[in-house]
């Protein structure tokens, strides 16, 4: 995964051999914590921009501001820094996990509707396109956001499904140039085996017929 887009680096998590994950720990606190990514195979096939939530780990050097290193949380970092980790995991418990499309990927959003919407337990144009009529009383715009979401959430199908098309288009098209070029080089191919073959049928029709010829001009003479 490339953790370029949180502007940090990996961090070396695992030491040698039967090292005591205590011994390597001191002077470490890690710090825990969820940032959604982006899925960019579904995001292609959906037309939309898709993310997943991630469990990454931040690590911070004691007396060392500065030097502050980032990476997914594996096996291996949970057990290095199991107590942490669990801890973590149950204030996370029932915290609400996004997936979908956010609302703040969504270019109609602003930032006073997003905090509006997420106070009604609305996180991502999913949810907002599936709200039940019986919520819509909830703000005075709710019916018209749904219908939003929804034609927003129809159209990226159909761009998905059309960008699918012209894609499965330009694969056949590539295929037919390689075919049609093939085929131009087996042409190519057979016509100068049929030139070689007519220039060696000519040449021995001349010895031929200058063997038949040389017996006719000694008998002249």
């Amino acid at each position: 995964m490339d953790l370029s887009q949180f502007g940090e680096t990996t961090f070396a998590l695992v030491g040698p051999g039967g090292a005591r994950f205590a011994d390597m720990n001191a002077g470490i606190t890690p710090v825990f914590f969820r940032r959604e990514v982006q899925n960019f195979a579904k995001s292609e096939q959906e037309g939309r921009a898709i993310f997943e939530m991630h469990e990454f780990v931040r690590i911070m050097i004691a007396g060392d501001p500065h030097n502050m290193h980032v990476a997914p949380v594996d096996a291996t970092v949970k057990a290095r820094y199991a107590v942490e980790y669990a801890r973590w995991q149950e204030t996370e418990k029932h915290k609400q996990e996004v997936g979908g499309t956010p609302l703040r990927a969504w270019p109609l959003m602003t930032p006073e509707k997003i905090a509006e919407f997420e106070a009604l337990h609305i996180f991502n144009v999913e949810g907002l396109a599936q709200l039940p009529d019986v919520h819509l009383s909830k703000a005075f715009d709710l019916r018209e956001w749904r219908e939003r979401a929804k034609a927003y959430l129809e159209a990226a199908k159909n761009s998905a499904v059309s960008a699918k098309f012209a894609a499965e288009n330009e694969r056949l098209r590539a295929t037919v140039e390689e075919l049609r070029g093939q085929l131009q080089q087996q042409v190519a191919q057979i016509a100068k085996l049929i030139a070689a073959h007519e220039a060696a049928q000519a040449q021995r029709t001349v010895q031929q017929e200058a063997a038949q010829a040389q017996p006719g001009a000694m008998q002249s003479g």
